[in-house]
């Protein structure tokens, strides 16, 4: 979900440039719903990867739709994925951009190649894709997710349910990662402590989130405050675009690094975030008000383009090192701020 929020200014600048264009966007079906949320794509192709016989399935349709449009251009914005470079160079397509590696075969299926910039952030080497159809990328905003009546109005009557009010501060609360990448977790404890603490503010609601995968990870840290109206579990509960829905009426997102975070960022929301196995250099927030949290070990980041995202690490001491005493104090100062400017209206 990140990367494909964090390409989103690469696509609408494609989009502006030619605007009678079709764009067709290949994902993972995991994918699909935040595909569905940007307006800048025209098509989902979706694959699903659960098992061998979905996927060979998936594979033979997206070569009949590779057959039947003939693309004009095709852009690979997998880092260093062979199965893409594959799928980029079966499409047929004359003018195909990509990744150059240390892989010879694998940039030959690129007519045009770009050099993955160390030293900037994704969003930029993303953007670097437009710079060889010589683009204008001076618009880097994140492509703010489309939001409709139906999930503004589901949002609306959870809120009228709970009995929340205009007054309330509205936090979002993030405690989990991709099932793969458990070391990105700060530390439930750490979460349960920062918790409490939050709730020591009477105007303060919180609401978890999380999908299918996270549902007993947040079940159980809903359990330790099973008795407080004012921790609300949604983890499985709301859809993404529901969730997108929140997201824009919330007040800050306190998470650990993961898509979550690139939505708020999208859609201009304050963020708290945690990083360690990644670096924020790379996939941090750049915009807006934003506090994050990296201590930058030795060891940190340890995971990287060149590894598939895959650490063998055991012992995410770059998450532990960030206490709960130094988030909860630059959190308070954000509170105190926010309680003097912001005023709204939740029903009008």
């Amino acid at each position: 979900m990140g990367s494909i929020l964090l390409a989103s200014p690469v696509l609408r600048a494609i989009k502006k440039k030619f605007p009678e264009s079709q764009l067709y966007f290949l994902t993972l079906i995991q994918n699909k719903d935040i595909c569905r949320t940007l307006k800048i794509i025209d098509n989902t192709m979706c694959l699903d990867v659960k098992n061998l016989s979905t996927f060979l399935i998936g594979l033979w349709r997206l070569f009949r739709t590779f057959r039947k449009e003939k693309f004009d251009l095709v852009i690979d914005l997998e880092f260093f994925t062979n199965f893409t470079a594959l799928v980029t160079f079966i499409t047929g397509s004359n003018y195909t951009v990509g990744f150059q590696t240390h892989k010879r075969w694998r940039n030959k299926f690129y007519t045009h190649r770009v050099t993955f910039a160390h030293d900037k952030h994704i969003r930029d080497i993303f953007l670097k894709m437009a710079h060889v159809l010589d683009i204008d990328t001076k618009d880097k905003s994140l492509e703010r997710p489309f939001i409709s009546v139906k999930e503004r109005k589901a949002i609306e009557q959870l809120f009228r349910a709970n009995n929340i009010r205009d007054d309330e501060i509205l936090i979002t609360l993030n405690i989990n990662a991709h099932p793969l990448s458990y070391n990105r977790r700060w530390p439930k404890e750490n979460f349960v402590r920062l918790n409490k603490g939050l709730l020591e503010r009477k105007n303060v609601r919180i609401f978890l989130i999380g999908g299918k995968d996270d549902k007993r990870y947040v079940d159980d840290f809903k359990q330790l405050f099973e008795h407080s109206p004012r921790v609300i579990n949604l983890c499985n509960r709301i859809s993404l675009e529901e969730l997108v829905a929140l997201l824009e009426r919330c007040d800050l997102l306190i998470t650990n690094d993961s898509g979550p975070l690139h939505l708020a960022t999208a859609l201009e929301m304050p963020t708290v975030s945690f990083f360690g196995p990644e670096t924020p250099s790379l996939y941090g927030p750049i915009e807006n008000e934003h506090i994050i949290f990296y201590k930058d070990l030795p060891c940190s980041p340890c995971l990287n383009v060149y590894t598939v995202k895959t650490s063998d690490c055991q012992d995410n001491k770059c998450m532990k090192a960030i206490t709960v005493e130094e988030v909860l104090e630059k959190v308070n100062i954000f509170l105190e701020k926010f309680n003097k400017k912001r005023k709204r209206n939740f029903y009008k």
